[in-house]
């Protein structure tokens, strides 16, 4: 509501007015369709990545609204809970950075894909003495061109980090290969693995054990896709085989998502069979040929799911999401194989999503805990569930997300706009007459704003102001400016979109 007062303009501000007409509602699904999977990770507000290490629990917020990227930090109290413990902004931390596009963990060290300069780098943290993160330093390609994405990819294994640059060499892409020593204080480039084609976009996705290591090249052959393997011997890293995909798979995403499993290659091809997606398992046969030795088809034959945009391993079993499944809810398979084959043992699913959440996104298992994002959530603010192995079941355990911002305004008193902010504020000649938090009009989060009317009651005078959002009108009484009073919410009606 805007009132026009000796020259200037002054405001009543909702929280959610900051948002009105810089997103849609929905900014993840309206790219669904034509949105990579790793972009569609990378789209997500909280769950943007996670990472497990040892007792901790690290989710991305690469982008916000107002915030730089960031990489919330979650450890477990004495009684079983998961808490807020602190979160890490870049160097250079600013809005749009996509800090935590990608991040990882080798022992005690986080690594973080951070995009505040175009180059793209990996940021490396360690916890400290008084449990706050320290920065350890920072990782970046051997050329300065701006688009290579070095940071797209980050995997680990045994003494080893790589990291995907597949913008690198026209698009033909590169992988970087760093061994860490002496707990993390020496970082030793170790190799540079090149892709040979232009477009190919190698290092899109990596996968690694001490031993072995596979690599994406979604964009190989007009986007078919190849995967290439590499292993280690005496003199290094060295090409075991590919498999690359003829003409006739069409757009598959094959190279898109990786993983190992042993001594296999667990690779998604979401795109497959009109999006129904899969996935295929790769095998040396007899001949030290590497090749496809078993699909896993989607469960689900009438959700064009994108089954298989991710593929995450633990103790015998393959966990693989169907984000786009049930109108863009998602879905959470668990695979396990009884000897005869892989086969569903049950879907991770028994949890509350709803269309547009799309939900496992982004998901890491490890030994009893998994944790799976719904980045969609809450009209794309994101958040994630926690689950924890009982009695050989998967039971949620926590939901996470990041709470509301608590904003420093004084009950009743004016801020004046002065150099274009007015408190916390971006402004233009509008001075700050009062803030009504979301929670207090009953806003739930992700909520925002579509349109404001005011009225003036001819009879006595006072001034209304009507808030319209996404879910409903909320009614407040600002006569007096400085202190708006909240009459209710007319809701939307019944089935309406």
């Amino acid at each position: 509501m805007l009132f026009a007062r000796s020259g200037r303009i002054n405001a009543v501000l909702l929280a959610s007015v900051l948002f009105v007409g810089f997103v849609s509602a929905s900014p993840v699904e309206d790219l669904a369709e034509t949105i990579s999977e790793p972009e569609l990770a990378a789209l997500a507000r909280f769950g943007g990545s996670i990472a497990i290490g040892d007792g901790v629990i690290f989710i991305s917020e690469p982008t916000d609204f107002r915030n730089p990227g960031m990489v919330h930090i979650y450890e477990r109290s004495e009684d079983g809970a998961w808490n807020h413990q602190s979160h890490i902004t870049g160097p250079e931390a600013r809005v749009g950075d996509r800090f935590g596009q990608s991040i990882a963990v080798l022992g005690s060290i986080l690594f973080v894909a951070d995009y505040a300069n175009a180059d793209g780098a990996v940021q490396m943290y360690r916890p400290g003495d008084s449990g706050e993160y320290d920065h350890l330093g920072t990782l970046r390609g051997a050329t300065s061109a701006g688009g290579q994405g070095f940071g797209s990819s980050i995997a680990t294994g045994g003494d080893y980090v790589w990291i995907g640059a597949p913008g690198s060499n026209r698009s033909a892409g590169m992988v970087y290969v760093y061994r860490i020593m002496d707990d993390g204080d020496v970082v030793v480039p170790d190799d540079v693995l090149h892709g040979d084609d232009a477009g190919a976009r190698f290092g899109s996705s990596v996968a690694a054990s001490n031993q072995m290591v596979a690599i994406g090249s979604p964009g190989f052959n007009a986007g078919v896709g190849s995967v290439d393997i590499f292993t280690i011997d005496s003199n290094g890293w060295q090409i075991s085989g590919s498999v690359e995909k003829d003409s006739t798979s069409g757009r598959s995403g094959f190279g898109s998502v990786l993983n190992l499993y042993g001594n296999q290659v667990v690779a998604g091809i979401p795109r497959a069979s009109g999006m129904f997606g899969g996935v295929e398992l790769l095998s040396q046969n007899m001949a030290g040929e590497w090749v496809v030795e078993e699909t896993i088809s989607s469960p689900d034959t009438t959700n064009r799911g994108m089954f298989g945009a991710l593929a995450t391993v633990v103790d015998g079993e393959i966990w693989i999401s169907a984000p786009m499944a049930n109108a863009r809810s998602g879905a959470m398979y668990r695979f396990v194989n009884d000897g005869s084959g892989w086969a569903v043992n049950e879907s991770v699913d028994d949890v509350q999503v709803s269309p547009g959440d799309f939900y496992g996104a982004a998901a890491t298992v490890a030994a009893n805990l998994a944790v799976v994002s719904a980045p969609g959530d809450d009209y794309g603010l994101g958040s994630t569930y926690v689950f924890e192995l009982t009695d050989d079941s998967w039971v949620q355990t926590a939901f996470l997300f990041r709470e509301f911002e608590t904003v420093d305004v004084p009950d009743g008193e004016q801020i004046d706009c002065a150099d274009g902010m007015a408190g916390e504020f971006d402004c233009n000649e509008i001075d700050l007459v009062s803030y009504i938090p979301n929670e207090d009009i009953g806003m739930n989060r992700g909520v925002r704003l579509n349109d404001v009317w005011g009225w003036t009651d001819p009879e006595t005078g006072k001034e209304y102001a009507l808030i319209g959002h996404m879910e409903a009108m909320v009614i407040l009484d600002v006569s007096d400016a400085s202190n708006p009073v909240y009459l209710g919410t007319l809701p939307r009606t019944d089935g309406s979109p």
